[in-house]
């Protein structure tokens, strides 16, 4: 299924998706949460931080750039959050190219294609991280 840009989607749906990928993967010290069309994160059991993907009871483009574009923002949003929570480079970077740079945080990144937007940390040929896309339809399908 392919959206047309005039299919709206709900925020709320979004952050449901991307907090389920990223609770998979994030040290355990580190959960996220939705409220609405915020995902909020928290350490060792404390509410520390909120990441707005839009207004409450507004609904988002269906153009997949748009949709990567919020996305790659949250991504860098709670890389940094899980960073300074557990005093680690989050995701630790495997690549020896990269270990010891000036910036030890791989970049988070989410790719728009036809039907999905992929999502990683550090280099696209050689993710530190890849979590499963997004499929678009996904997204429209709640």
């Amino acid at each position: 299924m392919i959206l047309r840009m005039n299919q709206p989607i709900d925020p709320a749906v979004l952050a449901e998706v991307l907090v389920k990928r990223l609770n998979d993967v994030l040290p355990a010290s580190v959960r996220l949460g939705t409220s609405g069309s915020t995902v909020t994160a928290s350490t060792r059991g404390t509410l520390w931080a909120y990441f707005e993907i839009a207004a409450p009871g507004s609904r988002l483009d269906s153009s997949p750039a748009i949709l990567a574009d919020i996305v790659e923002g949250i991504l860098s949003s709670v890389q940094d959050f899980a960073a300074e929570g557990t005093g680690e480079p989050w995701p630790a970077i495997q690549t020896p190219s990269r270990q010891g740079s000036a910036d030890p945080l791989p970049r988070a990144n989410a790719l728009p294609l036809e039907e999905e937007i992929r999502l990683w940390f550090g280099e696209s040929d050689n993710p530190t991280l890849e979590l499963p896309p997004i499929k678009l339809a996904e997204l429209h399908s709640a």
